[in-house]
């Protein structure tokens, strides 16, 4: 019998210490940020750096990671996406207002199917580059890989481009008011 209350024993402590342990691993999963290094992240988080990327817009002009000389607007957008056409709308508006203009403002437009709709609402607003999938040099370049992602991106102290801002709340006017 004392075999049995022994064991009976053992065992409550060791679900004890699993559960302990258990609720200590979801408290950090809740409050911890991801790290950098965290390849599970589906954009870019503030501080990541752009990596070197080379594209053209629908209008035939050059792109790169050297135009981050200031701050900059960033969207991606899927169009196999409801989200991304829920948040078109309201990226367009945002993207008006934004300081710099369209030259300050790049979107990118992620399959091909669908593409022309969203083209025409973003080339008015912002400089568009139109990518087959996620593996594209400008979802390579930020690592987006879920949509849609707002962002912002200026050069850091040495003049290398990295997210300043991670997501852009369209809510907001874009400047405030003089």
């Amino acid at each position: 019998m004392d075999a049995l209350i022994l064991t009976v024993t053992l065992i409550g402590a060791l679900c004890a210490v699993d559960l302990v342990c258990t609720l200590d691993a979801i408290r950090r999963g809740r409050t911890d940020p991801p790290t950098r290094k965290d390849s599970r992240r589906p954009a870019p988080g503030v501080g990541d750096p752009v990596a070197p990327f080379a594209t053209s817009t629908v209008d035939g002009i050059g792109v790169n990671q050297d135009m981050f000389d200031d701050e900059t607007l960033v969207a991606f957008f899927s169009t196999t996406s409801r989200p991304c056409e829920e948040t078109l709308p309201k990226f367009v508006e945002f993207a008006r207002e934004m300081p710099g203009g369209r030259a300050r403002t790049l979107a990118v437009i992620v399959g091909e199917s669908g593409a022309e709709r969203f083209t025409e609402e973003l080339v008015p607003v912002a400089r568009v580059v139109v990518e087959r999938n996620s593996r594209g040099p400008l979802c390579r370049a930020f690592r987006v890989t879920a949509f849609p992602v707002v962002s912002l991106v200026g050069p850091n102290d040495g003049g290398s481009p990295i997210v300043t801002y991670e997501r852009v709340p369209l809510e907001l006017p874009a400047r405030a008011p003089a």
